[in-house]
């Protein structure tokens, strides 16, 4: 799960803290995408109900609308993090491979 306190590069090195925030808000959109995804999987299975009331009905399309637009926002500020900061640090840094590569390698 997503802690901002947490340190995966040591504290010795100042240079990689921005690397460091970027990739961790990176895994927070990442845990974002996860729950929005299971939300909505959630709300489609609840809906297919042939004894839903209208009531709940009326519940789990507007939780399935606003875990749609979640998953939009998140989604782009991923896309954001992966590929204009993230790929800018990596940059400056000197690593030399793509954005998702370097994240799959530190999964």
């Amino acid at each position: 799960m997503y802690n901002k306190n947490m340190k995966i590069f040591s504290e010795k090195h100042q240079e990689l803290k921005d690397f460091e925030e970027i990739i961790l808000d990176i895994e927070k959109e990442r845990d974002t995408l996860d729950y929005c995804h299971a939300s909505i999987q959630s709300c489609l299975w609840n809906l297919e109900s042939p004894k839903i009331e209208q009531f709940d009905k009326d519940w789990f399309v507007k939780d399935l609308r606003e875990n749609l637009n979640k998953k939009e926002k998140a989604q782009a500020k991923l896309e954001y993090l992966k590929h204009n900061k993230l790929r800018s640090e990596m940059f400056r840094l000197n690593i030399s491979t793509t954005p998702d590569r370097f994240l799959d390698w530190l999964d």
